[in-house]
């Protein structure tokens, strides 16, 4: 097995397909998985709903998706985020729309024992972020799969549940974290287009039968910061993005 886990997107084309590039340069993979939030904040949410169409095996929704879809209400998001939302609604193509609409909020894929959850699974009725310990068993136990693969946070992690009951929590890196036959394994795939933990290179997770792995891939940032103001995009998401917050 290997597999390669994405999340959170927003709609930042150079850098999913830089990550795409780089998944694919250490050899074949059996599949690509998304953890949701497809679009928002960045500036080509139609391109980035086609392209994870064309290379994820599993792609769920999110709650910018939902946003966008209008099966989530935007009250609660952030003027800056709403300001997104609208942009995306009004430039996204109608086939990628309906796209969007059609992802489901969590998935089973029993080939590789994983569940993909964009927040955590515990509470499946709202988006409920994965930040701390308590969380993270939480989590799992509300869990079946040997694997749950989350987003949401935009901050990657992996975190083992050992047949004792224990958390044990690897954080981001660095090195591998070598998979237990007796555990359960917690996995934020952190942000493929808007990381938030103070490094702006993109984010994946590679995993195959020995061990999980935080990617870190270089994408032309400053291109995309350009591009999100040339389409009307806010400022500070152009801002963000080039120093990982």
């Amino acid at each position: 097995m290997r597999i390669a886990l994405i999340s959170d997107v927003h709609a930042n084309l150079r850098a999913l397909e830089a990550v795409l590039l780089h998944i694919v340069s250490g050899g074949p993979v059996d599949a690509v998985y998304h953890a949701g939030d497809v679009v928002g904040y960045g500036p080509e949410p139609t391109e980035c709903v086609e392209l994870l169409n064309k290379e994820c095996a599993a792609n769920i929704a999110g709650n910018h998706d939902h946003g966008v879809t209008g099966k989530e209400s935007i009250e609660s998001f952030n003027p800056i985020a709403v300001q997104a939302i609208e942009w995306t609604r009004e430039h996204i193509s109608k086939e990628a729309l309906e796209s969007l609409g059609s992802l489901e909020r969590a998935r089973k894929i029993e080939k590789h024992e994983i569940l993909l959850s964009h927040g955590s699974p515990a509470f499946a009725d709202r988006w409920e972020y994965v930040m701390s310990v308590l969380n993270m068993k939480t989590a799992l136990e509300a869990t079946s799969e040997r694997f749950c693969v989350i987003g949401h946070s935009h901050m990657p992690f992996v975190t083992e549940l050992d047949k004792e009951g224990n958390i044990n929590p690897y954080g981001k890196g660095p090195g591998k974290v070598y998979i237990k036959p007796d555990s359960r394994y917690l996995i934020n795939a952190g942000s493929v287009g808007q990381p938030r933990d103070q490094d702006p290179r993109a984010a994946y997770v590679l995993m195959d039968d020995e061990s999980i792995e935080v990617v870190r891939v270089e994408y032309d940032i400053e291109a995309t910061s350009r591009r999100m103001l040339d389409v009307g995009l806010h400022l500070a998401l152009s801002e963000r993005i080039k120093y990982g917050f």
